[in-house]
């Protein structure tokens, strides 16, 4: 074969693909020109920066600003809503023409005298769509373009977006506020007034020397972001007296980083409806706001103070104590955060029991206030509020103490009266959670035999003395395997491996043994690493008194003899007995693996 051949016919491949992949362009190219004809105007909202409507209502010009803000300029000049004029140029671009015709006449379509008319500029130029009557075809209305004589039918929904008025072009928003950056709340009532100022992310009431509600707080900065207004009436012909507002029920003046104050002023419900008279400073005249933005404003001053009983975070004192009766216990806190017990330093603290003590004290809460200030006398009169029935106190670096005090308890409700220290008030608390915030030495000391050593653990070594049987539970390529002579291996779950050996961890001792004799050892575990060094082990002792043997739930380990509590024995057996039946469950593996 000549050796030109094959080389003519790559050649003519190599032409015939460049060739396809033309003509694919070509295709996509005319396909994409096709469906930009088709659109009403090239670009979105994005690109656009003028909009003019002209409707039975009249004309409607919007222009956006540099900053990025739409204005309306005609026939006044207001905010426009940045959200509606983004919906009619979107809805003009997503928007297709139907295939165009050229009528005898436009009058028959309704398109000698067109209405609504929209005309849209941007950065691709000009564009005004003129709509005319309803088409043959359902959902369909005849339109064209202002200097063009060719028609075509768009959906109804598109002359929607013309038929528009002043309030629904402009923007109603009531405050806009960024809640982030709002440091200062000032609320005045017809009889007082409560400020709230934001310090280290926390918000205080100036005149009452307290934490403010911070959920309230929070809702009322996110409902005024957003809250809008249903109807602005320009020119009310009703007084400001009768709506409410010339004496308003609340004002609400938010300070922001860099601009100035703001206020809006609410005032009386509107008869028979769910609605506000609200006066905003982004209007002239009254808006017309649901209850359902209002409402969580109108809170009685009492709500707006905390119902926290400890007003800073459990790392800010320096000091707590607890009493009760005879019983006290007092807890320190070094430079490096660590606590102690004040007369025992050297007694371990459970750092788990601690955790949810101090976390049951800084979620604290009131359910209902009854008393706003109640004298040590009065406390103890009316609510049975004593130093010595159950009191918290923690102290701050300054010398400030915070607190609770505890009274009696309705049962019908499940309550519990419970005096807050630092400002007298009395409030209702939720009476099944008190034991909570309850706590003393013998709840927060760490009692734990050993602790720190199961993560070296990979072997498990058990044995009965008085029988001299026994087998090994062992991890192997990350699977627990059991294994005993004479038997095939069994896989164990590892879940029942790990939660055994944290329970092992977390036994806690009643008290400290001091043997006579030498007593008989019922059961034995080793917990090896992997090198099968013994990291820990274990004896269940079986004690006798005289002659008589007893349960006694006694273990001797490295550190000792102790008496273990019944229910952290029960909880160690039960766990052990369910780790071997995973293994008989499971699936049987050759010994020599």
């Amino acid at each position: 074969m000549s050796p030109r051949k094959p080389i003519i016919a790559a050649l003519a491949a190599c032409l015939l693909f460049a060739l396809f992949l033309y003509d694919r362009g070509r295709q996509i190219a005319e396909r994409s020109r096709v469906v930009e004809t088709a659109r009403i105007i090239p670009f979105d909202s994005v690109e656009a920066t003028f909009l003019r409507i002209v409707n039975d209502d009249g004309e409607f010009v919007l222009e956006r600003r540099p900053n990025g803000e739409w204005w309306m300029t005609q026939p006044r000049e207001l905010r426009a809503s940045d959200t509606q004029v983004k919906t009619i140029v979107d809805n003009l671009h997503a928007s297709k023409k139907s295939a165009p015709f050229t009528p005898e006449s436009l009058a028959e379509y309704g398109l000698d005298a067109p209405l609504p008319r929209l005309t849209v500029r941007g950065t691709d130029g000009e564009y005004t769509l003129l709509l005319g009557t309803d088409a043959n075809r359902i959902g369909r209305v005849y339109a064209t373009m202002s200097g063009e004589k060719q028609v075509f039918t768009v959906g109804d929904w598109i002359r929607n977006q013309g038929l528009v008025t002043i309030d629904h072009l402009r923007d109603k928003s009531l405050l806009a506020i960024e809640p982030e950056r709002v440091s200062r709340i000032a609320l005045r009532f017809p009889q007082e007034s409560l400020t709230l100022n934001r310090a280290e992310g926390q918000w205080w009431i100036k005149e009452w020397e307290q934490p403010a509600n911070e959920s309230l707080v929070d809702t009322a900065l996110r409902t005024l972001a957003t809250a809008n207004a249903v109807h602005i009436a320009d020119d009310p012909t009703t007084p400001a007296a009768q709506l409410g507002l010339e004496t308003p029920r609340l004002a609400i003046e938010l300070s922001q980083e860099g601009a100035e104050p703001r206020t809006l002023a609410i005032g009386r419900k509107i008869p028979g409806a769910d609605q506000f008279y609200v006066q905003s400073p982004l209007h002239d005249g009254v808006a017309i706001v649901r209850a359902g933005y209002i409402e969580p404003l109108v809170r009685s001053r009492s709500d707006w103070g905390t119902k926290r009983f400890f007003w800073m975070p459990t790392d800010r004192y320096t000091r707590i104590e607890t009493m009760s009766g005879s019983m006290r216990m007092t807890l320190l806190r070094d430079e490096s955060g660590t606590w102690t017990f004040e007369d025992t330093p050297d007694v371990p603290i459970h750092p788990r029991k601690l955790e949810l003590f101090l976390g049951a004290l800084d979620a604290w809460r009131g359910r209902e206030m009854v008393m706003d200030f109640a004298t040590a006398e009065e406390a103890r009169a009316k609510f049975g509020i004593r130093d010595v029935s159950y009191q918290v106190l923690a102290m701050r670096a300054d010398g400030t103490i915070d607190g609770l005090q505890l009274g009696i308890t309705e049962p019908a409700e499940g309550s519990a009266f419970m005096r807050r220290v630092q400002d007298g008030s009395v409030w209702k608390v939720d009476a099944t959670r008190v034991q909570f915030v309850r706590a003393f030495r013998a709840d927060l000391q760490d009692k734990r035999i050993d602790h720190g050593w199961t993560g070296e653990v990979k072997r498990i070594v058990y044995s009965d003395p008085t029988t001299g049987t026994g087998f090994t539970i062992e991890q192997r390529n990350g699977v627990w395997i059991q294994r005993q002579e004479g038997s095939s291996a069994n896989v164990l779950a590892d879940v029942a491996v790990a939660d055994f050996l944290g329970i092992v961890e977390e036994l806690e001792w009643t008290s400290i043994s001091a043997l006579v004799g030498e007593p008989i050892v019922k059961a034995r575990l080793d917990f090896q690493n992997e090198a099968g060094e013994t990291v820990y082990w274990f004896e269940e002792l079986d004690v006798k008194t005289g002659t008589e043997a007893s349960e006694s739930f006694t273990l001797r380990t490295p550190k000792g003899v102790f008496e273990i509590r019944p229910e952290g024995y029960k909880r160690l057996f039960e766990q052990w007995v369910l780790l071997l039946r995973t293994a008989s469950a499971g699936n049987p593996r050759s010994q020599n693996q």
